[in-house]
């Protein structure tokens, strides 16, 4: 029984609020109304202490000492939740994280979100991106205007259909179209102007109509 008792006094610890004076090493040095001593920080105190923080601290009679939570900061300071090494936030039901002022993500790793379905909804929106790589079965976009603007554009596809009410191109240089088979079909009018204009054909050149006008 003397044993049990004195490992239970061995264990004892005490409570007291002390001030956040330095740091020290791994720890804190602090100042309570009866002394100086440096105390690490415990696991379960997640806001990192400044110098001028009121904080709650553990006393062991073995000399170890624990800063377990930040009471009191000067106002307008803002607060860190710091841990070391990797942390996990898990939650049965739904999580939501919120900032009146704003939200960052900062990381100098990667960022990565998996999702079932994801959703953005802003008023304004900027991406900035060195390289973009996208893989999907579906793009679908509904927007009422888009404007591109390019150094390059080089596209690879199977198939490509367009349709517009009206289209206008302004190519300063070559225009170039290289195809098996080319149709043209217009229900209006056709209108093909250039200072010099040449046709060939490795075969067959034919031309009909009602009415053909040379000259």
């Amino acid at each position: 029984m003397s044993n049990a008792i004195k490992k239970l006094s061995r264990s004892a610890v005490y409570q007291e609020r002390a001030t956040i004076v330095a740091a020290d090493g791994g720890g804190w040095l602090v100042q309570s109304e009866s002394a100086r001593y440096t105390a690490k920080r415990a696991v379960s105190c997640l806001v990192e202490p400044e110098v001028g923080d009121l904080a709650l601290c553990a006393v062991g009679e073995d000399g170890t000492s624990h800063v377990l939570a930040i009471l009191e900061r000067t106002a307008g300071r803002p607060a860190v939740i710091s841990t070391e090494g990797d942390v996990s936030i898990r939650s049965s039901g739904r999580l939501q994280l919120s900032g009146q002022d704003g939200v960052d993500v900062v990381t100098r790793g990667e960022a990565n979100v998996v999702a079932s379905e994801v959703s953005v909804h802003a008023e304004r929106g900027s991406l900035v991106i060195d390289a973009m790589r996208v893989v999907g079965g579906l793009i679908s976009s509904d927007v009422d205007r888009v404007k591109l603007v390019a150094r390059a554009l080089d596209q690879v596809v199977d198939r490509f259909t367009q349709r517009v009410k009206a289209s206008y191109r302004t190519i300063e240089e070559l225009d170039r179209v290289r195809a098996k088979n080319v149709d043209h079909v217009a229900s209006g009018t056709m209108k093909v102007h250039a200072r010099e204009t040449v046709m060939t054909a490795d075969g067959l050149v034919k031309m009909d109509a009602e009415q053909i006008h040379v000259g």
